[in-house]
Order: structure tokens, then sequence, then C-alpha cells
């Protein structure tokens, strides 16, 4: 599996100014590149999912990226999320400029998102997603159960995710698979931790958490430290040895 255009319109800040991957990396075994890849692209499948449903919670505003209005009553309304021509969106969870819009729908904590000319970074976004809020509280956040299948040009997604939704950040759990033209993947999240202002570290990346990603029925874990949005580095896992590489440059390399 080559690196994905998923993996560089959701993540394309990754790594300013980092080095090339061999000038510091151990070297990596194909088993564990593919793994890195995959990883990379469930986490900003990931991130973009839990972003979307997230704005559930948003209040009207025409002022941030994106504008946000809402209809209907306290317990049953539409958000619709507008990105117009192209902007950067400020929840601090997707480093790529948006455009078209969605819309989230919301009745008796049940959420449904819908697309409406979507686009990543000029990558167009089909697919649908789908969650139940646990708990509601535009104060404290949320935690939501997400489903999700998710087209970014020649790539796919499908997730099953809990997301708890806090005043500074995300913490992600649940499976992602990834389908493409050049392979594919699945994948445990356990405990991806992000907070909001990550996105502006010298590698906006987790600060905690794994993703163990199944190669050809081997498993390799990739775990996120304390300062890997300061440093990029990250712990790879796999048959009982644990090395530490650059994770950044496979978000950033082709773009």
């Amino acid at each position: 599996m080559t690196i994905t255009r998923l993996s560089i319109v959701l993540l394309f800040t990754a790594c300013r100014g980092a080095d090339d991957p061999a000038d510091e990396s151990t070297p990596l075994s194909p088993e564990e590149e593919q793994a890195l890849e995959a990883a990379n692209d469930a986490l900003a499948a990931s991130l973009f999912a839990t972003d979307s449903a997230s704005y559930v919670l948003a209040q009207p505003t025409r002022a941030v990226c994106p504008a946000i209005a809402k209809d209907g009553t306290i317990t049953d309304f539409v958000v619709t999320v507008d990105y117009g021509d192209g902007c950067t969106p400020s929840s601090g969870l997707v480093a790529a400029e948006m455009s078209g819009g969605l819309a989230v729908a919301y009745a008796t904590q049940q959420v449904d998102v819908t697309f409406d000319s979507l686009a990543a970074d000029e990558t167009s976004v089909d697919g649908w997603i789908t969650g139940a809020y646990v708990a509601v509280g535009l104060g404290d956040g949320a935690t939501i159960t997400l489903d999700s299948e998710l087209d970014f040009a020649t790539v796919t997604t499908e997730q099953s995710l809990t997301a708890e939704i806090g005043s500074v950040g995300v913490v992600v759990d649940g499976t992602a698979s990834v389908d493409s033209t050049e392979g594919s993947a699945s994948s445990t999240i356990d405990a991806v931790s992000m907070d909001y202002l990550d996105i502006w570290a010298a590698c906006p990346l987790p600060h905690g958490g794994s993703i163990t990603v199944d190669v050809d029925g081997d498993e390799i874990s990739v775990t996120f430290l304390e300062d890997t949005p300061q440093t990029g580095e990250v712990e790879v896992s796999f048959n009982a040895f644990t090395t530490t590489t650059t994770f950044c440059p496979y978000a950033s390399a082709l773009y």
C-alpha cells in the first residue's frame, strides 16, 4: 500500500520542516511501512468523521470556518455546515482546506451526516456518517458512537468508533478498514488522544493511544507518545521488537 491521497489531504501540514524519514529513522520492514501508512489513513478518516459529527454541538455563526446554521427544536434539528469556496476548519481536528458543505440531522440522540459537494483540499468526499450520542452537554462535550463509510477519490474507509468530544480535545476508540487500488488493511484504534491545539504543533498528531494494524495476518502496533506532536516520533512494535521512527512524512511526503 502506498501513501494515499486521504492521508495527505487531512494531515497535509504534518511535520512542517521535518527531515526525510530515511535521515533519522531506524530502517523498517515492508510490513511496518505498510502499517504506518494504514495507521495514518485510519487516523485521518477517524478525525474527519469525528469533526463532521461534532458540529451537532455547534452554535450558529457566520464568523468562523465553517459558517453554521441551525433549524428546528432543541431535541430535533438540522445543523447546516457551509465551507463555501474553501476554508480551513477552526475546530482543530482537520488541517485540510474544505469546500462545499454538510448537514447534521439530530433527533432523539441520533445523528446522521450527509454531504453537499463536500471536498477536502479539492478531493471530493462521498459516503455517510451515522451515530448516537450517549450524552450531550454544550459545556462538557459529548460521547458519540459513530459508524461511517467514506470515499476519498480512490480510497474507501469504513469505521466503527467511539469518540469522547471534550473542551480541549478528543479521545477515539474503535476499528477501521482502508481499501484502495494499492491494497487493504484493518486496524484497531485504542484511546487515540488529540488536543485541538496539537494541530498547530510541529507535527499535528495525537499525544497518546495506539493504532494496531493487521498486515497479512501480522499485527503491528503504532503508539503515539506524549511528545509526538512536537517530535513526530512514534513507537512501532512488530514481532516482539519495538523501534522509534518518524511518523509525519507518511502524511506529507507527496504534497
